[in-house]
């Protein structure tokens, strides 16, 4: 008989106070888990892939391989004169120049 009232009660929906996420399958809680865990590793290798540079500021946004050291020196004698060097390598085409100060 208590089997019965298992199945009575679970067709019913869930007790005052229980969350549908206390009744969820494991499985489902652990696609989720696995969901948000990867969008924000993704996220998280996006903004570590800036790298630092006493010399400028760097703005990666590209998918190809850079020598950091070698734009970092490059940008050392604009540097050492005074200047503030910002860097910014894309892989983005504009279409036109109001494109391009509208991506900066």
């Amino acid at each position: 008989m208590e089997d019965d009232d298992q199945v009575v009660e679970q067709a019913a929906g869930p007790r005052k106070g229980e969350s549908v996420i206390r009744r969820t399958p494991r499985g489902w809680k652990a696609l989720v888990l696995l969901l948000v865990a990867v969008v924000v590793a993704g996220a998280a290798a996006r903004v570590q892939a800036q790298p630092t540079c006493p010399y400028a500021d760097l703005r990666l946004e590209t998918d190809r391989p850079v020598d950091v050291e070698a734009i970092c020196q490059a940008a050392r004698p604009w540097a050492d004169e005074g200047f503030r060097v910002f860097i910014l390598l894309t892989d983005y085409r504009p279409e036109s120049e109001e494109d391009w100060f509208a991506f900066l």
